[in-house]
């Protein structure tokens, strides 16, 4: 089975859970969700969610009045999306099922205000492959359009055993420190975790997205110092949650807290 026939299946196969992923990952959803609010042109700008999933925060967009498309590799993403766009009462423009390395065969260029790509860079191993689809991406924005691109980090690895398997530390330390320097997540039997993934330095991260047409406006650290204590704060009440994530929004951009984050949120305006 091929790299995209296994991240499509692994999608295809668990759209129930990753629709209710943010039920375990509250924070990252929360801090977001702010991190958009503060950032997105105002609605009804047009906006594409590429790799967008069982369509989480297409819906939410679409609830603020903004006229979104969502676009994924996995078509049950696809349905499932319709199905929860049309329980919450909102309209999806598009629901269109295909892979962002071909995104100029399904869209046309500059036709978005708006484009987040926070999916696809997770999953594509090579860097000509991430800026293939970076490029594509711009191309479908007017000029001055947002892009809203997101990684796992390096870190990501390693914050997740420590929160919550640390004895698979033991005698694995020099592996999960590669990640910060290859970033490669390979399925296999003798590593079925998650599905086929690439994990980005986040000192990394600036150099790369020099390379492409864009003026930077910020790179955020999704979970901000939070990421450590996810654990904890999902069993906090509402008040404790929310007062720990307006907390965290103090050093969303502060370059010293990256390796408590496990994704970063860069933000550019094509230029």
């Amino acid at each position: 089975m091929d790299q995209f026939s296994v991240i499509e299946k692994y999608y295809n196969d668990n759209v129930e859970a990753e629709w209710n992923r943010f039920e375990r990952h509250p924070i990252e959803f929360e801090i977001t969700k702010r991190i958009l609010s503060g950032n997105l042109p105002q609605p009804p700008a047009r906006i594409i969610d590429i790799g967008g999933g069982p369509g989480r925060y297409s819906i939410w967009l679409a609830g603020q009045g903004y006229d979104v498309s969502l676009f994924d590799l996995a078509q049950a993403n696809i349905d499932y999306a319709q199905k929860m766009a049309n329980r919450a009462n909102v309209r999806l423009r598009e629901h269109i099922t295909g892979n962002a390395l071909h995104l100029s065969q399904y869209v046309e260029n500059d036709t978005y205000d708006c484009a987040l790509l926070m999916g696809p860079l997770y999953h594509l191993i090579e860097e000509e492959d991430r800026a293939s689809v970076i490029r594509q991406t711009l191309a479908c924005l007017k000029q001055g359009g947002s892009l809203i691109s997101s990684f796992i980090s390096g870190y990501a690895p390693i914050i997740d055993i420590l929160k919550n398997y640390p004895d698979k530390m033991n005698g694995n330390i020099q592996e999960y420190l590669a990640y910060l320097e290859d970033g490669r997540n390979i399925v296999s039997d003798d590593n079925p975790g998650f599905t086929t993934a690439y994990f980005m330095d986040p000192k990394k991260i600036d150099a790369f997205m020099n390379n492409f047409n864009i003026t930077k406006k910020g790179l955020f650290t999704v979970e901000s110092i939070l990421g450590p204590y996810e654990n904890l704060l999902k069993s906090a009440d509402t008040h404790t949650f929310d007062s720990c994530v307006e907390l965290a929004m103090h050093f969303v951009e502060d370059p010293s807290c990256r390796a408590c984050g496990e994704h970063l949120l860069y933000i550019g305006i094509k230029k």
